[in-house]
């Protein structure tokens, strides 16, 4: 696709692409390069004295064979989604297991943090004298604050695989959308095109004969 558009007299020409713009533009100077120069023009019968009102031609076997290319290039692309969702889920398990992993430390050490405390705790309540109460004191206030980070590290790490597992779904359902797309294309779509590689061209025209608009459709 390489989209362009031009002026040429009364007439605005666009194009999908700089080249059918060119043709478009040799069309208009010289008929030889226009669409009576096709062999399916004389075929058709569409190159007779008759006036039509509008004539429609299509290529049908040529623009299926297209239409095939391109959604082999969607094929293409959708297996490639394929394999980096499966790629990025691998990753996803493995960071999921290094989470685990950490949060599983985190929790054994606000295990030990707080048997310390306690520990600690019912010394001071035991009673002792003022200078290890104050020390005790001391240890019980860090331990305190360490506890602290740990839940704010336990915190943390949670959100992340709560994070992580979004992530992974997201990546799953983009493999199955992509997955039943390319399925429908090939038990559909492609066998459609192949189909209508039977029919070399058709051609639709319209002509008004007294006060009757007269649609033919030919194929071949």
């Amino acid at each position: 696709m390489d989209p362009g558009y031009g002026f040429l007299n009364d007439f605005l020409l666009v194009a999908s692409s700089r080249v059918l713009l060119k043709q478009s533009i040799d069309a208009y100077q010289n008929s030889m390069h226009s669409m009576v120069s096709d062999d399916l023009i004389g075929q058709f019968s569409l190159s007779s004295s008759r006036k039509f009102h509008s004539v429609t031609l299509m290529k049908t076997s040529e623009l299926a064979q297209r239409a095939q290319n391109f959604l082999g290039w969607i094929d293409k692309y959708l297996s490639g989604q394929v394999y980096l969702a499966a790629v990025y889920k691998q990753d996803g398990t493995n960071k999921n297991q290094e989470l685990d992993q950490a949060l599983n430390g985190k929790r054994l050490e606000l295990v030990i943090a707080s048997k310390k405390l306690a520990q600690l705790k019912k010394t001071v309540a035991a009673g002792a004298s003022d200078e290890d109460t104050a020390l005790l004191n001391g240890v019980i206030a860090n331990l305190s604050r360490e506890q602290k980070t740990i839940r704010g590290d336990i915190a943390d790490y949670l959100e992340q695989k709560s994070d992580l597992s979004r992530l992974m779904e997201g990546y799953s359902t983009n493999a199955r959308s992509a997955k039943l797309t390319m399925y429908n294309m090939e038990s559909f779509i492609t066998p459609f095109l192949k189909g209508l590689e039977s029919i070399d061209a058709q051609a639709i025209t319209v002509r008004l004969e007294d006060k009757i608009l007269v649609t033919e459709l030919l194929v071949k």
